[in-house]
């Protein structure tokens, strides 16, 4: 069971907005996501080429560095209720999409996703 990591830096444009993809396919669980921003900005990571994608990682007005742990609530099969306790680790196999909204032009973010290989 490997851990890995992946990490990628994006530049805010002139409309406050700035998207990449991982450079490799995160396939496992998502055990952590560090984001470090040069400014106030709204991030989005979800999978790439997916459609629905599956989300990963939504935060708002992230302003500072910080370490985030992405997990699912889990839902009632009967009526599709949120459980209340119970998570379970995001599992993705795919090419994941970062994108930022509401930044500052010229701003940068620097993504590092930490992950457990589903094939180690």
């Amino acid at each position: 069971m490997a851990i890995e990591r992946t990490s990628l830096t994006l530049t805010v444009d002139g409309s406050g907005n700035a998207s990449g993809i991982t450079t490799e396919i995160v396939d496992g669980e998502v055990l952590a996501v560090y984001l470090d921003p040069d400014g106030s900005m709204d991030v989005t990571i979800t999978e790439s080429g997916e459609s629905p994608a599956l989300p990963v990682l939504a935060v708002t007005g992230i302003s500072a560095a910080a370490w985030y742990y992405p997990r699912l609530v889990l839902h009632d099969s009967s009526d599709g209720s949120a459980l209340d306790g119970p998570v379970d680790v995001q599992q993705v196999a795919s090419y994941l999409a970062v994108a930022v909204a509401n930044g500052t032009e010229n701003d940068e973010l620097a993504v590092t996703i930490v992950w457990r290989d589903a094939e180690a």
